[in-house]
């Protein structure tokens, strides 16, 4: 029976799993591609922004993709200085959210799945690195994986708005229907900024209480449960 947690504890593990399994999923609904058409005929994305990277008009970064209520446009170190500074961030922030989302969906996957090389009784998250020696190679692979992506697939193309690299995984093919817009751009990166704050948090808690992703979750259960809801947790 793992040891009794503080209240902030629990909720922080229980939320950060919830939430990178949120995240994790809303992936694939924002993972479709931007306007063909507008594209190819103008060379440049449209998206509301009259074929502009930055919408017409000075740039405004309080304008662009991503800055949505509560916080709207939030830079407190005040990071961006010009359109140069702000595509330079905002690709950063696309890609380190893409990055968790994958992660904390293979936390919660790695309880139950390993592959092939990895011993079955091998731990999974943090401490498979620690403990398995093999986990470590996946490790590597999954390294290889994303500098390919890095270098090849996800280049910055100056024609578009920034940190648009368009449909991941080709989700347009199977869903032409679907459009990767300035609607699911705004959610991409809101599942992405989601998904960053919940690989933390399980990571942290697997840390300190050496509970995976799931065992966080089903402890946060069973407490809640002993406690008699949500409002006494």
């Amino acid at each position: 029976m793992p040891p009794a947690r503080s209240s902030w504890t629990l909720a922080a593990s229980s939320a950060a799993l919830a939430a990178g399994a949120k995240a994790a999923t809303g992936t694939a609904a924002a993972v479709a591609y931007t306007s063909k058409d507008k594209a190819e005929d103008s060379g440049v994305e449209d998206n509301g922004t009259g074929g502009l990277p930055f919408g017409p008009g000075p740039f405004d970064p309080a304008k662009q993709i991503g800055a949505l209520p509560p916080l709207n446009y939030w830079d407190p170190a005040g990071f961006t200085k010009d359109e140069t500074s702000f595509r330079q961030y905002r690709t950063a922030e696309l890609k380190h959210g893409r990055v968790p989302m994958m992660a904390a969906l293979g936390l919660v996957a790695a309880h139950n799945y390993h592959f092939d090389w990895i011993p079955k009784d091998a731990p999974a998250g943090w401490h498979a690195l620690v403990e398995c020696p093999e986990a470590g190679q996946g490790l590597g692979v999954l390294v290889l994986v994303a500098a390919y992506y890095e270098i090849v697939l996800w280049k910055e193309d100056l024609t578009k708005a920034p940190g648009n690299f368009g449909d991941p995984a080709g989700w347009s093919v199977s869903f032409p229907n679907v459009v990767y817009d300035s609607e699911l751009r705004n959610k991409e990166l809101n599942n992405g900024r989601f998904a960053m704050l919940a690989t933390i948090g399980i990571l942290t808690a697997e840390y300190a209480r050496n509970l995976d992703a799931v065992e966080q979750l089903n402890f946060a259960f069973q407490r809640w449960g002993q406690m008699g809801g949500f409002e006494n947790f």
